[in-house]
């Protein structure tokens, strides 16, 4: 077996589930203090509202202010509004943290398990270049070569998750209904709106991700679990012990 297939399936497993184990411990961590991070929240709230209320350098910006505090039911309800506020945006930046770094593990595991196939297999792509590789047809190079210059000048890792899926698929070519993995069948709807949320998290907004997406690190173990699969059964690619054991010792060494 190529060892540079056998390293980069391994080490590209080794890396994307425990980038998925740091996620877990970083949203664990958040919700042990969320409780201790809002009421800080309210604490400051309450002291601004206060210097709002009481002092007069804010007299100014106000038609009338005692007007304001009054129909805004007084400084206890302001200050717990801007609380609330301050929470929402926080949780919500949070959960768009957490989806856009699932996402680009999911999408740097698929850029690797590609070039894995490429690796091993570099005539599985020569479908993709058909008309390209005939076109261009070198006799001085071998078909492998052709096919591998097609290859970079695609730019793959700069397509989006969605076409590395499909790429991957066409690549491995699963029969219907592929279930390698117990009790998970793959779902590309629940992909795509995880892509579609992470798309408006990053050029439109952050609100309200948490009731379309939530980060389920089992569900994304299972997704990546799936690619290697696809992979693996095509090209017999395996994990190496040898090469394992020599990563979790790197990893070590530099922390």
């Amino acid at each position: 077996m190529n060892e540079n297939a056998e390293r980069l399936f391994t080490t590209s497993w080794i890396n994307a589930t425990q980038k998925i184990h740091q996620i877990s411990q970083f949203r664990r961590a958040y919700f042990s203090l969320e409780n201790e991070i809002n009421g800080k929240f309210q604490q400051e709230a309450e002291r601004f509202v206060s210097e709002m209320e009481k002092g007069s350098q804010y007299d100014s910006i106000f038609i009338d202010k005692k007007g304001f505090f009054d129909s805004s039911g007084g400084s206890g309800e302001i200050a717990k509004s801007m609380a609330k506020l301050d929470a929402d945006n926080t949780k919500n930046f949070f959960d768009a943290s957490v989806l856009i770094f699932a996402h680009s593990v999911i999408d740097s595991f698929l850029y690797d398990m590609i070039k894995v196939v490429k690796e091993v297999s570099v005539l599985s792509f020569a479908g993709r270049y058909g008309e390209k590789k005939v076109k261009f047809l070198d006799i001085q190079k071998k078909e492998e070569e052709i096919i591998s210059e097609f290859i970079e000048k695609e730019k793959l890792e700069r397509k989006s998750l969605l076409d590395k899926i499909d790429i991957l698929f066409a690549l491995c070519e699963p029969p219907k209904g592929y279930q390698p993995i117990r009790d998970y069948l793959f779902d590309i709807e629940e992909i795509k709106k995880m892509d579609a949320c992470r798309n408006q998290a990053v050029h439109e907004d952050v609100s309200s991700l948490g009731d379309k997406w939530t980060f389920d690190s089992f569900r994304v173990s299972q997704a990546l679990s799936y690619f290697m699969c696809l992979v693996h059964e095509k090209f017999n690619v395996k994990i190496n012990p040898t090469l394992w054991k020599e990563s979790l010792k790197e990893k070590a060494k530099h922390g």
